[in-house]
């Protein structure tokens, strides 16, 4: 088996983790970046340190190099990091939870997954039905969510966002 075959082999699998994690970059480029990860993690694996080779090995490798592209590309464009208890504007007063409910995120989609990544499962449930503007009672309906577990949710969301700006500052 040639490394090419390798490649392709893996091509699908890459394919899928650069639409998950670098939706801005032009495919071919995180494609090429995401194939020297995969033959150089290929090179250096030694199954008894390092366990299954996509799931342990190649594929964090991997994202966390499609991640930093991303990371990369958002800050050629100057993405703006908003958090959950900030307000949108000077003129405004409404809180960033608030404001995914009135016009639509001035965040990229790769910052939301990251973020939503943070939260537990149901608050990450939440949180793109919030984007995806349903409103709260559609919300705590769909997921058969009290009030008191919806609002926990927008808790975990708002812990969520403080984190990813910590880690993103």
């Amino acid at each position: 088996m040639t490394e090419q075959d390798v490649l392709d082999a893996y091509r699908p699998l890459l394919t899928e983790l650069i639409h998950k994690y670098s939706s801005y970059i032009p495919s071919e480029d995180a494609l090429s970046e995401a194939q020297i990860v995969l033959l150089l993690a290929i090179r250096s694996y030694q199954p008894a340190f390092h366990g299954a080779f996509w799931a342990d090995f190649a594929r964090p490798q991997i994202v966390a190099l499609l991640r930093e592209l991303q990371k990369k590309k958002n800050v050629l464009f100057r993405r703006e990091r908003l958090s959950l208890d900030a307000t949108v504007n000077a003129e405004s007063e409404t809180p960033f939870s608030q404001f995914l409910l009135i016009e639509p995120p001035k965040v990229t989609q790769i910052e939301l997954q990251e973020l939503l990544s943070l939260a537990p499962d149901t608050a990450q449930q939440v949180g793109w039905r919030i984007i995806d503007r349903y409103s709260p009672a559609e919300i705590q309906q769909y997921l058969l969510l009290s009030e008191q577990e919806y609002q926990h949710c927008l808790s975990s969301l708002q812990i969520a966002w403080k984190t990813y700006n910590q880690e993103n500052s």
